[in-house]
């Protein structure tokens, strides 16, 4: 007959967000989600607890014919349970009997951001092609309107009221332009006659460019100027492997050989052979120091992604400000499991398990990540909108425009005077008589 467990043994490491030291005096009362978890099923299988940290917050490994850290205590059954989240694998299972899963986790990247210059031409990037293209239509449109217009009205005059009205509109659109209306280069007689319909299409031009289409144009370069495009780093595994300049961390605590050395996928082995020559203690991946470097686009962790966003929305709380990126392009999702000892009671197995059951089904896990998901997107969705000055760089699409305008104008200018002087030259009939002979009835 198997014996009923009313005390069992605990042992536990440090492992935000899993495992949480809230006072390193008290050992008895450690935070996160695991000792939630195991508190509530231990509160409905009515179970007295001890609880013991591991002293190096080690998991433990097989060295010397014998096992050290959590697993070596669960292994001489000092302990009853290890809470801290097993990774499924063929060592483990030798010293612990898996519970079903907690949570299911997988590996993913954390780089930084590299920020993309505006570049020569952000003036042209403010609007699409079409549109930059049917304003030229639009401009190419008008003047030829505007020039048939004149020519209609130039060569063939029309009522008197229209004629003084047209001069009127010359006069009055000459003076608009900042122009006298006996100005030599202006190249139209002082009495010249403008169209209506010519000073229509010139309004609607300039309501249509200058007030809309401009003060868009000026909100939009604005927000080119305030909203800085950014790249990630990493965000896959391509990008680890072939990003050499990039170093690669990962924590030897994760195993992470296990994934990618023996995998068979000849990526996964390229990107191990990277890691492999800077594995290091996740104190020392997940420190100041390594975040400092990930954030400069120098480092890419590679770790679970809950641990990650959990040790961002902690960043964020001591830094006010950071700019990561936590990409989600997962890879080797598995389960998190706690390792019971192996001489337990069936009994006491099986009803364990049913109240592991019903916490993950009430969704225990996804209520206790929702803050930590809040406070780590802080970290990776960071933009900056500081409004920054106008560089030469940035209007260099403005210096080529007015180039380009400039270099027309003066070669329609050269063109209208060459062929004005041509005009000039022209031999004239000399007049046979006067108006008044022409016109006599003698």
């Amino acid at each position: 007959m198997e014996e009923d467990i009313t005390n069992i043994k605990i042992v536990y490491s440090e492992l935000p967000p899993f495992v949480e030291i809230i006072n390193a005096n008290d050992v008895s009362n450690p935070g996160g989600i695991m000792p939630a978890i195991l508190m509530s099923i231990a509160q409905w299988m009515n179970l007295n607890i001890t609880w013991i940290r591991e002293p190096e917050d080690k998991y433990g490994t097989w060295e010397n014919n014998t096992w050290t850290g959590m697993c070596g205590m669960l292994f001489r059954e000092e302990v009853d349970i290890i809470l801290n989240p097993l990774l499924p694998s063929a060592e483990y299972a030798e010293v612990a009997d898996y519970t079903d899963p907690v949570i299911f986790e997988a590996f993913t990247f954390l780089s930084g951001k590299k920020k993309q210059d505006g570049g020569l031409f952000l003036y042209f990037s403010v609007l699409e092609p079409s549109v930059w293209a049917s304003m030229g239509v639009s401009l190419i449109v008008i003047s030829i309107t505007s020039a048939l217009l004149f020519q209609e009205i130039y060569y063939k005059r029309w009522n008197k009221w229209i004629s003084n009205l047209g001069q009127y509109l010359w006069v009055y659109v000459t003076y608009i332009l900042r122009q006298a209306p006996n100005e030599k280069w202006m190249l139209r007689p002082e009495r010249s006659c403008l169209s209506f319909l010519l000073l229509t299409l010139i309004t609607v031009w300039i309501i249509g460019v200058s007030f809309l289409v401009m003060t868009v144009f000026q909100s939009l370069l604005v927000s080119k100027l305030t909203i800085i495009k950014t790249q990630p780093v990493v965000d896959s595994m391509q990008d680890l492997v072939s990003k050499t300049k990039v170093k690669g961390l990962a924590p030897v605590e994760v195993e992470m050989h296990e994934v990618l050395k023996d995998s068979g996928i000849p990526l996964y082995e390229e990107a191990w052979r990277k890691l492999e020559k800077t594995l290091s203690t996740s104190d020392e991946v997940l420190s100041e120091v390594s975040f400092k470097e990930v954030e400069k686009g120098v480092t890419c962790i590679v770790h679970g992604h809950l641990i990650l966003r959990s040790v961002l929305e902690e960043y964020f709380r001591e830094n006010g400000r950071c700019d990561f990126h936590l990409s989600e392009n997962y890879f080797f999702p598995f389960p998190l499991l706690m390792g019971l000892r192996k001489t337990l009671p069936r009994r006491f197995y099986r009803k364990f398990n049913n109240g592991l059951a019903r916490l993950v089904a009430s969704d225990i896990t996804g209520k206790w990540f929702k803050p930590i998901f809040k406070g780590a997107k802080l970290c990776t969705s960071y933009s900056e909108n500081m409004l920054k000055p106008l560089e030469l760089k940035n209007i260099f699409g403005v210096l080529v425009i007015w180039g380009a305008g400039t270099s027309l104008s003066v070669c329609c200018f050269v063109f209208e005077i060459y062929r004005f002087r041509k005009h000039l030259k022209k031999p004239r009939a000399k007049n046979i008589g006067t108006r008044r002979d022409h016109f006599s009835w003698k």
